[in-house]
């Protein structure tokens, strides 16, 4: 976890379920992800957790033993000052990127905002990038399913994709890009934004089979913390218990 200028972000590594946890008792302002392979336990574990209904920006970075690319970027609407930069992050106006730069919006609104429709609506919704490396694909993502997809044979440096998406519940729209050209990083090209939230009134399945799928994995890492995590003393051991249990409950309440 980071704290840097009164941010708190998680830099996930592994199936531990500490950010879910910290996401439900509201401990964390970002999510830090990295790889560009949308399967990856990190991008499931963030699409879980929105989809549970918490508000949770996207963010990355390249503070580690391999050098990347990876950066994250907040609209501010003006000039760089760092406390609106900062304030922009916390409210998910952002996208993570190692190289395109990638804008959303939905219903004229961009990521970190909540849009207001009722089950059926559908969703005007905006893709725009530009990108020095050609990217492959463009896709709108929708409580985790891809809802719309554009794709070129040979690669695009810049454009824009319009798309209508279903508001069949409540929820969350997000963009991303992915390519197979690799950058002087040696890494495919990828940039994913923040989602834009869409509030029906309508808790979808999407949002139990989430809840449900996170209880399950806290009880695991439960298990994991009983029996094989290493602490100084009983009392560290029974406080991390507590923590988990409190954010478990968080998840059970949506499910119901």
């Amino acid at each position: 976890t980071h704290r840097q200028g009164g941010l708190v972000i998680w830099c996930h590594n592994g199936r531990g379920m500490e950010a879910p946890v910290a996401a439900a008792l509201g401990k964390l302002d970002a999510f830090n992800l990295f790889d560009p392979w949308w399967s990856d336990i990190e991008y499931d574990i963030y699409y879980r957790v929105l989809n549970a209904g918490m508000i949770l920006p996207a963010s990355t970075g390249s503070d580690w033993f391999v050098s990347s690319a990876n950066r994250v970027y907040a609209s501010t609407g003006g000039p760089f000052e760092y406390e609106s930069w900062i304030q922009s992050l916390k409210q998910g106006r952002t996208f993570i990127t190692n190289g395109p730069a990638v804008f959303l919006s939905v219903q004229g609104q961009e990521p970190g905002s909540k849009v207001e429709a009722r089950p059926g609506d559908r969703l005007s919704t905006i893709v725009t990038w530009k990108s020095h490396y050609p990217i492959k694909n463009v896709e709108i993502v929708s409580n985790g399913q891809v809802a719309a997809r554009e794709s070129f044979d040979e690669g695009s440096t810049q454009g824009q994709f319009e798309a209508e998406v279903v508001a069949h519940s409540d929820g969350w729209v997000a963009a991303r890009l992915g390519s197979d050209v690799r950058n002087s990083f040696a890494q495919p090209i990828f940039a994913h934004t923040s989602p834009v939230y869409v509030a029906t009134g309508l808790a979808g399945p999407e949002k139990q089979a989430a809840a449900q799928q996170l209880d399950d994995d806290i009880e695991m890492s439960l298990e994991w913390v009983r029996s094989k995590g290493r602490f100084y003393n009983d009392g560290q051991r029974q406080e991390v218990v507590d923590l988990f249990r409190q954010g478990q409950d968080v998840y059970r309440k949506l499910k119901a």
